[in-house]
């Protein structure tokens, strides 16, 4: 799933020109599973967050591994049916706007990408992830969660975060579109007061010039896939939009370990963790990304992120996960 954090945009296919894709993507096929074997099932709805490619890719991993595939769409899904899955099964919810039926369907003995299976998803933004964040003590641009209006208040806001420039993220954004600089008190107050007007629920947070912002993409307890995101001229956000906005990188070993613990935090094992790396070269997490695009990284650079993560799946379901990989 991809908000973004202060600086960081999500690599969301909503805003990917089709030319920029290696395929076409189809409109994910409702599917039912053969009685034998072991069954993935992933959830998805419509075409939110490149829904179509993300499954494309899991059924590709699951057809040449030999395990049942079946993608349920949650705008057409029968609500009235039995619940799609059963102890052992193997479930991901590969889009926003699945945590109903996610819920529905953490059942004991089905296997997921959450380090312990919750009783209900009960997502609502990866702002409020950032509060175990720095609850947990990582690493983070410094924040305030809860922001008025008033002048006097504001201003001593603005003052803990280290002073102007700030950034404001209004929650539920993504690829960028929610998160603003602001230079000045006059610009900060009559934007506060609009977002405040519209009833959007917002943070403050601390600007931090980037050296650059990197997408690691954790699974378990490793990094598998780490890039730099290309930060445009004139702007202070990583934007996506081609294979030329991103850049292979090594994961050094600082950035790693702070998106491993972010991840284990905040209960996940398969996310895409978004880390700005200033100029003085210290590593500061701006958010945790599940569900997260993975299929843009997969297609534009050749890796199998999708395989990868339906075989953790499968050796958790068969226990050879390590212990400190499934447990908070």
């Amino acid at each position: 799933m991809l908000p973004d954090g202060s600086c960081a945009a999500a690599l969301n296919a909503d805003t990917l020109g089709a030319s920029h894709r290696k395929r076409t993507a189809t409109k994910p096929r409702d599917e039912e599973p053969s009685e034998d074997a072991v069954n993935f099932v992933v959830l998805y709805k419509g075409n939110q967050g490149n829904a179509g490619d993300r499954v494309r890719l899991l059924r590709q991993a699951s057809e040449s591994r030999g395990i049942n595939f079946r993608a349920i769409d949650v705008e057409t899904h029968d609500w009235s049916a039995p619940k799609p899955v059963s102890a052992g099964d193997l479930m991901y919810a590969a889009t926003l706007g699945t945590e109903t039926l996610e819920s529905m369907c953490l059942l004991p003995g089905v296997v997921t990408f959450y380090r312990n299976n919750p009783e209900l998803n009960t997502f609502r933004s990866t702002n409020e992830w950032s509060i175990a964040h720095e609850r947990a003590a990582l690493p983070c641009p410094r924040t305030v969660f809860a922001v008025t209006s008033e002048p006097i208040r504001l201003r001593r806001y603005v003052d803990a975060v280290g002073g102007f420039p700030v950034v404001v993220k209004i929650y539920g954004g993504t690829s960028g579109i929610g998160a603003m600089r602001i230079d000045s008190m006059p610009s900060l107050l009559s934007i506060v007061e609009y977002i405040e007007s519209k009833g959007d629920r917002f943070i403050l947070r601390e600007y931090v010039e980037p050296a650059e912002i990197l997408r690691a993409v954790v699974l378990g307890d490793r990094v598998i896939h780490c890039v730099a995101k290309k930060i445009p001229q004139d702007d202070f956000r990583s934007r996506v939009f081609s294979p030329a906005d991103v850049s292979v990188r090594d994961c050094h070993a600082e950035a790693e370990s702070l998106a491993v613990m972010a991840s284990r935090v905040v209960n996940l094992e398969f996310t895409g963790v978004d880390i700005l790396v200033d100029v003085a070269g210290r590593s500061l997490l701006l958010e945790v990304n599940m569900p997260h695009n993975f299929s843009v990284l997969q297609d534009w650079l050749d890796v199998d992120l999708a395989g990868m993560a339906l075989e953790h799946l499968v050796k958790k379901a068969a226990g050879r996960v390590p212990l400190e990989s499934t447990t908070h």
